[in-house]
């Protein structure tokens, strides 16, 4: 085995122990039942929330946060009612400004943005 072989099997080997042990954790049934949320585009804000997109059944796909503990809420139901507004494309401007893109019925596919605390505009 040469050197650069045995560094890898080096530093794989604790990663490949914690894979083995590991179990992953439900932080919240978004959308209780077989259905699921299907969570996709995760994005760390630097406020130490997850930002992500789900559908809990009632409010659509819309934006939802976690701090990886005891808050996972919706953040921002955008499109009101069933309706999904699909948010995705986040990404963090100055400011802690979450700029993203999503759609209604009365706009299609549009660039919003949000600042944490407030209203999307």
């Amino acid at each position: 085995m040469n050197s650069q072989n045995w560094a890898a099997a080096l530093l794989l080997t604790p990663l490949c122990a914690l894979a083995a042990d590991f179990e992953p954790a439900l932080l919240k049934d978004v959308q209780p039942g077989a259905t699921g949320s299907a969570p996709t585009n995760f994005f760390l804000h630097s406020n130490a929330f997850v930002y992500f997109s789900a559908d809990d059944g009632t409010s659509g796909r819309e934006i939802w946060r976690t701090d990886g503990g005891a808050v996972t809420n919706l953040a921002w139901d955008i499109a009101g009612g069933t309706t999904s507004s699909n948010p995705a494309d986040f990404t963090e401007a100055a400011g802690g400004k979450i700029f993203f893109t999503y759609e209604t019925p009365a706009v299609g596919r549009e660039l919003g943005m949000v600042i944490p605390g407030g209203s999307p505009s």
